[in-house]
Formats: C-alpha cells, sequence, structure tokens
C-alpha cells in the first residue's frame, strides 16, 4: 500500500458524502485523483495502492472524524495524519 495514495485518496474524501452526492462516485473520484499523480490506472491504484480502510472508513464516517482530530504539522499534512489515526485506531 502507498501512503501517498492513501494520504491523496483520503484528503478528497475528508467530509462526509451529502445526500445530493452518492458516497460511491466520490470515492471512485477521489482513487481517480489518486491514480492520476502516482502515474497509475485507477485499477491499479485502487487495488495496489490505496488502503481498504480508507473507503470504508469514509463509507462508515470514521474519516470525516479522525479528519476532524487531525492537523497539519511542520512534518506531516492533515490528510497523513487523518489515515494514521485510522490506522492507529
Amino acid at each position: 500500500m502507498s501512503d501517498a495514495a492513501s494520504t491523496i485518496t483520503a484528503g478528497v474524501l475528508a467530509h462526509p458524502c451529502g445526500d445530493d452526492q452518492p458516497c460511491d462516485r466520490l470515492v471512485v473520484r477521489s482513487i481517480k485523483e489518486a491514480a492520476g499523480v502516482l502515474g497509475n490506472s485507477p485499477t491499479v491504484c485502487r487495488t495496489s495502492y490505496v488502503h481498504p480502510v480508507v473507503p470504508e472508513s469514509y463509507r462508515d464516517g470514521s474519516l470525516s472524524e479522525a479528519w476532524d482530530g487531525s492537523r497539519s504539522t511542520a512534518t506531516m499534512a492533515r490528510s497523513e495524519r487523518a489515515v494514521r489515526r485510522l490506522f492507529l485506531g
């Protein structure tokens, strides 16, 4: 798994989906964005680089909670810290 792909995806998915925006579409868009940055296809990015906990936590709302509890520091971006919170529980 790539930390970069997971943090890019988490940054796009940072806020809970609204009723007017289907969650699955935003997950697909976030993975496409990460794939573009990394120079991979979305399929390769999803299956090999984005940790499954990121889209799962987006769907269950825990990504939003991790995002709200995270801030950027001199050494880590907010999305990196949010993903770290997800991994560490």
